[in-house]
């Protein structure tokens, strides 16, 4: 998390009120309803496809 912090400037105690207000559902409040809620679980296929893209991004 110290990590984190240093790359986006902020400080730990912004990423745990961020992090405390998310696990407490706050962060659907920000979000227009039109946004889902749930979500159906990627299918393998789908999640090999999105890590063999992410790594050939990285590359």
């Amino acid at each position: 998390m110290a990590d984190y912090v240093a790359r986006v400037g902020g400080t730990a105690d912004d990423v745990a009120d961020m992090a405390a207000l998310v696990e407490a559902g706050g962060f659907w409040r920000m979000a227009p309803e039109r946004v889902p809620r749930t979500y159906a679980e990627p299918l393998p296929e789908v999640l090999r496809d999105v890590e063999d893209g992410l790594r050939r991004w990285l590359a």
